[in-house]
């Protein structure tokens, strides 16, 4: 079988369609691979607190702090490494103020000594505080809290060069408490007292009130009926028929 030739226009459209080719193989663009998105930068979390020294020296991590209501003081919390947990007051200028255990925890002895004045520890009732579970510092002196040996609760206050301003231990607490109870519940008695003498005397009154108003009408309609009793006592009565005469 002899093979034909290819035609003029069947070459001429071969060769066009071979010219185009290239042509469109460079205008088209691989679609782009579909692009991951980006990760958001965190958020800040702001400025950490600058800890005191004596807490960075005590090992405090997890710390946690809020501003306070008023002033510029700030409270922190934290852990030490033993896992106990306190509380510590920072003033305005980042001065430690203050110190308290959380959950009943003991303060440790290395930690509160940098807080508490030489002269105060020098006093006889310091050493009264077996266990020191809060302590602060301010512009009236130094109060403290916690228990002696027998895990009776105590406190005291002095002044910065260790005299002693008050002291009272949990019973006394108690007593003032109960005393404090029995107080307000005088005051209240006393109160509802005045209350019912108050009550009783509006209701008596209103009572007299109410019975003067009664009388007043009362005297008003015996003065009425009495003036139409006058009034037809004086009216001429017609005559009366005469009684027959007695039979002779």
């Amino acid at each position: 079988m002899s093979r034909k030739p290819t035609s003029p226009i069947a070459l001429a459209a071969l060769l066009s369609m071979l010219a185009v080719a290239p042509v469109m193989a460079q205008d088209t663009v691989p679609a782009p691979a579909e692009s991951q998105a980006e990760p958001m930068p965190a958020q800040d979390a702001g400025p950490s607190v600058t800890l005191p020294q004596a807490l960075q020296d005590a090992g405090l991590t997890d710390v946690t702090s809020r501003p306070m209501h008023r002033g510029n003081a700030t409270r922190i919390e934290g852990a030490l490494p033993d896992g106990s947990r306190i509380g510590a007051l920072i003033d305005e200028t980042g001065a430690l103020r203050g110190l308290r255990g959380l959950d009943d925890a003991a303060l440790p002895a290395a930690l509160s000594d940098q807080l508490v004045p030489q002269a105060v520890r020098d006093n006889p009732v310091y050493a009264e505080l077996a266990q020191l579970r809060s302590v602060f510092v301010g512009e009236r002196g130094v109060r403290l809290a916690g228990s002696d040996a027998e895990n009776n609760p105590l406190h005291a206050s002095f002044t910065e060069d260790g005299t002693l301003i008050r002291f009272g231990r949990g019973d006394d607490d108690e007593r003032k408490m109960g005393e404090k109870r029995r107080k307000d519940a005088e005051k209240q008695r006393k109160e509802a007292d005045k209350r019912r003498d108050r009550d009783d005397r509006w209701h008596r009154d209103a009572r007299d009130r109410h019975r003067d108003r009664d009388g007043d009408r009362d005297h008003r309609g015996r003065d009425r009926m009495r003036e139409r009793m006058d009034d037809a006592d004086r009216r001429p009565m017609p005559d009366a028929p005469q009684p027959d005469a007695p039979a002779n």
